[in-house]
C-alpha cells in the first residue's frame, strides 16, 4: 500500500496549535519518517504550498517522501492528482479527514482512512514492533538491540563519568 498523507491536515488534527508551525511540521516529517522506515511503509506526505511562489518540489527524508505543492494549488488538488496518475489506484490510501478529498479519493477507486485512524493504527504497530525488539534482545543475550532510551541513557552514563 501508498499512503498518501494531507499534511497540514493530519498537523491540525492532532494539534490545534498555531504556533511555532515549521518546528511542528518538521517534527511530525521526522517522527512520520522515522515510524516509516521502521515499519517498511510507503507513505509521501503532501503539504500546501499554495502562497508561496515557485513550482512544487519533492524531496525525501528516510522512506518517507515530502511533497509541497505548486504556488496556488492546494494539498488535495495534488492527492487527486497523484491517485488519478496512478496505475493501481486501489493500491492507495488516502489519509485526511477532509470529507470532500475522502469523498473523491474513493470515486477514484483508492482507499481512505481519517487522521485519527491511521495514526491509532501507525502508533499500534511502532508499539508491537518496539515490543517485539525488546523480547528479542531479552531471548538471546549475544544481539544487542540498543532503543533510543539506551542509547540516550548510555551517553548520558558515558558524558557523565568524564565529568
Amino acid at each position: 500500500m501508498h499512503y498518501l498523507v494531507d499534511g497540514y491536515n493530519f498537523l491540525f488534527r492532532l494539534n490545534a496549535d498555531p504556533k511555532n508551525l515549521t518546528e511542528r511540521r518538521q517534527q511530525l516529517i521526522n517522527d512520520l519518517g522515522t515510524k516509516a522506515q521502521l515499519l517498511n511503509l510507503q507513505v509521501t506526505l503532501v503539504f500546501d504550498s499554495q502562497y508561496q511562489q515557485g513550482e512544487s518540489t519533492r524531496s525525501h527524508y528516510k522512506e518517507l517522501e515530502i511533497l509541497f505543492t505548486s504556488y496556488g494549488e492546494t494539498a488535495d488538488d495534488r492527492i487527486i492528482e497523484e491517485v488519478q496518475a496512478a496505475a493501481k489506484p486501489k493500491q492507495i490510501v488516502v489519509v485526511t479527514s477532509d470529507k470532500k478529498l475522502a469523498w473523491f479519493a474513493r470515486r477514484c477507486e483508492a482507499q481512505t482512512q481519517s487522521i485519527e485512524d491511521f495514526n491509532t493504527w501507525l502508533e499500534k504497530r511502532y508499539r508491537n514492533l518496539y515490543r517485539g525488539k525488546k523480547e528479542k534482545k531479552e531471548q538471546s543475550p549475544g544481539t544487542k538491540l540498543e532503543t533510543d532510551i539506551d542509547r540516550w541513557l548510555r551517553l548520558f552514563e558515558e558524558r557523565h563519568k568524564r565529568l
